[in-house]
């Protein structure tokens, strides 16, 4: 993975947390769903059923999913302490407008004042001195 494409998963980790907090909310409706049931189950019958199995899954899912979270706000607080790294005001403040706000190349180059034509300069430029910037 490059450079550019390391800084533009940035927007997609906020996508990919969402979905997978969304997937937590699914996983604890199930385990809602499972335990009313079991408790019903267990009034009406004394048979003993997989229903316990069944929410220590989900539990052991919803755990899962959030050591993957977790993994990706690791990556997202590293590409954000590596661009406050960087000393060239512009660079920052371009990476931070295109790569941590969302922007487009063009609305990134509105934020520090630079015009379509040379944005793309600046975007070299900040790019580089990312790359340069170690944590």
């Amino acid at each position: 993975m490059n450079t550019l494409e390391y800084l533009k998963q940035y927007k997609d980790i906020d996508n990919l947390i969402s979905a997978k907090r969304e997937q937590i909310a699914i996983l604890r409706d199930k385990a809602e769903q499972t335990t009313t049931n079991y408790e019903i189950a267990r009034v009406q019958t004394s048979i003993v059923d997989k229903t316990p199995n069944i929410i220590a899954k989900i539990i052991q899912e919803e755990n899962e999913v959030k050591t993957e979270i977790e993994e990706l706000d690791r990556i997202k607080h590293e590409i954000r302490a590596r661009i406050n790294l960087i000393q060239d005001n512009n660079c920052k403040a371009f990476l931070i407008s295109r790569f941590i706000n969302g922007n487009t190349v063009e609305k990134a180059a509105q934020t520090v004042n630079y015009s379509n034509s040379g944005v793309y300069n600046l975007q070299e430029r900040a790019i580089k001195a990312f790359e340069n910037a170690n944590i």
